[in-house]
């Protein structure tokens, strides 16, 4: 009986400190990596909204300068010597459209033209232009090209 007595008397012992205490440092770590987790994909899911935002701003301008006549002064070069059109310090045009939603961010559009050349002469059939949209965290881009001229 004396040998029994023993064994219940170790089975119902129970777990001692230190096993406690590793279990909760283990869970603590877990815990803790999940809350990481967390925060990063929310960061993540603000700036990609913020970016889906301004490339569906930067399309629907796209398609309101598809819409304008080919001599709006929107879809003139004013420089035409210039080519460049990756100049973000002086851009050929510039606008601002403010953010209707809760962010209330101002996205500015500044976009640069060029005609396009087909060889040495210029081909006045296209136009290449670079539109960017630029707000408080970041900046896209993107190039499209217009068909001239409309009627």
């Amino acid at each position: 009986m004396r040998v029994n007595d023993r064994m219940i008397k170790k089975a119902n012992r129970g777990f001692t400190l230190v096993e406690i205490l590793v279990a909760v440092m283990i869970l603590a770590v877990g815990i803790l990596a999940v809350s990481q987790l967390t925060i990063t994909g929310m960061r993540s899911h603000s700036v990609t909204r913020l970016k889906v935002y301004a490339r569906t701003t930067m399309d629907t301008f796209f398609e309101t300068l598809n819409g304008l006549p080919a001599n709006h002064p929107y879809l003139v070069n004013p420089d035409p010597a210039a080519l460049d059109l990756a100049d973000t310090i002086n851009p050929d045009h510039t606008t601002t459209i403010q953010d209707q939603s809760t962010d209330n961010i101002a996205y500015e559009i500044y976009w640069n033209i060029v005609d396009n050349t087909a060889g040495t002469t210029p081909d006045i059939r296209f136009r290449t232009i670079r539109i960017y949209v630029r707000w408080a965290r970041s900046r896209i881009w993107s190039d499209f090209i217009l068909p001239m001229p409309k009627p």
